[in-house]
């Protein structure tokens, strides 16, 4: 991913949070020359490692474990129109975030270990209070048709856009902007970028 400096973001602990808010992630492989993606949940779980999981139809089940895999985690985008700023001469442009994450996958194929994390992912993404997998209810059947993998990350890039080279005056116009059609989370995140992100 071209990532010019300005829109670099390089702290870790800020990385792993997006990645952690924003879990549903594009896998990407290629197998004999064809080029394969999946768009499923990766999570980070209480051990600090990357977990997801497809379908056992998918021929992304299949790749081998030496094969290198890349996923992309998106944020937070959005159209900036020039009239927008406050500033005079500028062009429309996307305000995007994604981190990039090259590596590799290790399927689990052991049953009791597949339960164990679909347990956890579920309870990741329904938060506190939410619905949960029980052992009566005839979840278990379904471990079979699901193939877990861990992701093991070997170089991560991050690239929060959001006008940080642009002046104070314009980043606030922009903001405003966003707010103003309707797209108040992005407006927050970019607040929140140009605040304290790098």
């Amino acid at each position: 991913m071209f990532i010019p400096e300005h829109f670099r973001i390089a702290n870790r602990e800020e990385i792993e949070k997006f990645m952690f808010n924003h879990p549903f992630a594009t896998l990407i492989t290629a197998r004999k020359g064809e080029i394969e993606v999946s768009h499923l949940p990766i999570c980070r779980f209480n051990d600090g490692k990357y977990y997801g999981h497809m379908a056992r139809l998918n021929t992304q089940a299949d790749i081998a474990e030496t094969d290198p895999a890349y996923v992309i985690f998106s944020g937070p985008h959005a159209y900036i129109t020039p009239a927008w700023y406050a500033s005079e001469v500028n062009l429309p442009t996307w305000n995007f975030s994604a981190v990039h994450c090259r590596g590799k996958v290790a399927f689990i194929d052991s049953p009791e270990n597949a339960w164990s994390l679909l347990k956890e992912m579920v309870a990741i993404l329904e938060g506190q209070t939410g619905w949960r997998l029980t052992e009566g209810h005839g979840h278990r059947r379904l471990i079979p048709h699901i193939r877990f993998f861990e992701f093991l990350p070997e170089r991560i890039d991050a690239q929060f856009k959001f006008s940080q080279n642009k002046r104070s005056d314009d980043i606030a116009a922009i903001i405003d902007g966003l707010k103003g059609s309707g797209q108040k989370n992005t407006a927050e995140f970019m607040a929140h970028v140009n605040r304290s992100v790098s």
